[in-house]
């Protein structure tokens, strides 16, 4: 069974605090794709941000996370019109924050850019589509 999820842990020793993040979209072990689980967070920029990236991702899907995980970083040609109708509603705050954020860890900080811009081209993508089934 394949999960989407972001949780986060804040760990604090006697002189600094470090956030961890649990963003998956698998549980199984010998996923690849779980590379960016436990990977360490950069300082929530405003009290509640992370709250607000758990409830954009409880938009989704299990199923709508991998496609998104893919087509950010193995280069999938498009998400399923179900995806694009829950990324176009979960809103482009929320794609533009999750990008941002996946893009600050220091761990995939040499793909910011692929990051970021892969995130934007998807959700104008699923807008488009969204749209033009939405018009039958």
């Amino acid at each position: 069974m394949v999960l989407l999820y972001f949780t986060s842990t804040a760990t604090t020793t006697a002189t600094t605090t470090t956030t961890t993040a649990d963003i998956g979209i698998s549980k199984r072990s010998h996923d690849h794709r779980q590379f960016w689980m436990g990977h360490e967070l950069p300082a929530e920029p405003a009290k509640g941000y992370y709250k607000h990236l758990g409830e954009c991702i409880n938009v989704l899907t299990a199923k709508c996370g991998e496609q998104m995980f893919d087509y950010i970083f193995y280069k999938r040609v498009e998400l399923s019109y179900i995806c694009c109708h829950k990324v176009v509603k979960m809103g482009s705050k929320c794609n533009k924050d999750l990008a941002h954020t996946l893009a600050s860890m220091k761990d995939f900080g040499m793909w910011k850019n692929q990051i970021n811009n892969r995130a934007l081209q998807m959700y104008h993508q699923c807008g488009y589509i969204d749209r033009c089934v939405a018009k039958g």
